[in-house]
């Protein structure tokens, strides 16, 4: 209906499609996730129950991973050759998924190897503007999350990964070890100060405001 604004976010087919999984059981798939990261994260879980909740939460992970993996290109569906309704529907909360399980539960997912598909996917986000100019930062996601959805509960052997992505004991000092902010590092270093120096500018009064908190 508004062919002067792009391409399509929802196929010609409609909802059930052919050759991948239909966009309503995509979006259960994302529903199960949410539940089984909020199972993972903003509950006290110890021992065994933590042992459940983190297999319940990276069997749904690979079950996403999987669902990228059945169509030719990185997006979830093979009728789009940019992000659709589904892709949207997914970085939201993803972007907060994989911040906030490094940060209190120390489990890194990108980058690993185990969910390929999960990478390049998040890669092509990445290689968008649209997409980049957007997307927030690992520390904010995990600061805004808790107004949100209320306190995550810490492991202990995500200490240390937390205070690296709190700046603690100079982590914010260059070169940024990426591994612990799960950004993709495809930009090389120019393009980082450019825009840092640009935030800077920017953005002062709140900078003053954070460091003199």
């Amino acid at each position: 209906q508004f062919p002067d604004f792009g391409p399509k976010m929802v196929p010609d087919d409609g909802y059930e499609t052919t050759g991948e999984m239909a966009i309503d059981s995509l979006f259960r798939l994302e529903k199960e996730l949410q539940s089984a990261w909020f199972s993972l994260v903003f509950y006290p879980v110890k021992d065994d129950a933590l042992v459940k909740a983190r297999d319940d939460f990276l069997d749904k992970l690979t079950q996403v991973d999987h669902a990228l993996g059945s169509t030719s290109g990185p997006w979830f569906l093979d009728s789009s050759a940019s992000p659709s309704v589904v892709d949207i529907q997914y970085i939201s909360h993803m972007e907060r998924i994989i911040a906030s399980v490094l940060y209190w539960k120390g489990m890194e997912i990108r980058g690993t190897g185990q969910y390929p598909n999960l990478d390049k996917w998040l890669d092509a986000f990445e290689e968008r503007q649209s997409y980049t100019a957007t997307k927030s930062d690992s520390y904010t996601l995990c600061m805004g999350i808790p107004s949100q959805n209320g306190p995550g509960f810490f492991i202990d052997g995500a200490r240390n990964v937390s205070s690296h992505i709190s700046g603690l004991n100079g982590a914010w000092s260059l070169p940024l070890d990426y591994k612990f902010f799960q950004e993709s590092i495809a930009r090389d270093e120019e393009e980082h100060r450019h825009e840092a120096a640009y935030s800077l500018a920017t953005k002062h009064a709140a900078v003053t405001a954070f460091a003199a908190r």
